[in-house]
């Protein structure tokens, strides 16, 4: 019964004109939750990881990804989806596979600001290594790669290819190292 109530609430709200602005602030009230859940590996300082938010919250953070994906708002929806990168990994990386490709196969998602994409791309890399889709290098181009190395080493990361990696955002198994000193 409630998802019958749920479903017409959500027909209605697409019918109306504020419809876009409502699913917009829903999408960036729950990228906040997600963010405050300290679920992307990659954010330097992170404090105590917060399963229990993203649990309590995956299905409204559902609703807003696919928010994103169907309205074209392309960067919220990978912002929210590494922020959501250690839930998926440790929960279900085939979900979060899911959400970056139908992300990543967008055309707006080559025009995204380096650290959004390389986060996403690295978060995606995440799921799939986790995944076991070792043959994810086959769906970026190489220049992915060098978007994703010049991000990470502006989060204090950096692809170690000397150790058989070949990318992060790949899902191969390529080892990160931590740059000790170095913020650029």
């Amino acid at each position: 019964m409630l998802d019958t109530i749920r479903e017409y609430a959500l027909e209605r709200l697409d019918e109306s004109p504020e419809g876009e602005i409502v699913h917009r602030r829903h999408a960036e009230f729950f990228l906040a939750v997600a963010e405050s859940a300290n679920l992307n590996a990659a954010l330097p300082g992170r404090s105590l990881m917060r399963l229990d938010i993203a649990f309590l919250e995956q299905d409204n953070i559902r609703g807003a990804l696919a928010w994103a994906v169907s309205s074209g708002e392309v960067r919220l929806g990978l912002e929210l989806g590494a922020a959501m990168e250690l839930f998926w990994v440790l929960e279900d990386p085939r979900e979060g596979m899911r959400w970056f490709d139908r992300l990543l196969e967008r055309p707006k998602s080559r025009n995204m600001p380096a650290e959004v994409r390389g986060h996403a791309l690295r978060s995606y890399g995440s799921c799939a290594h986790i995944g076991g889709d070792l043959k994810l290098a086959e769906r970026h181009p190489e220049d992915d790669r060098f978007l994703l190395r010049r991000d990470l080493r502006a989060t204090h990361y950096e692809v170690d290819e000397r150790r058989g990696g070949s990318s992060v955002g790949s899902g191969a198994q390529t080892p990160l190292t931590p740059q000790e000193g170095s913020y650029t």
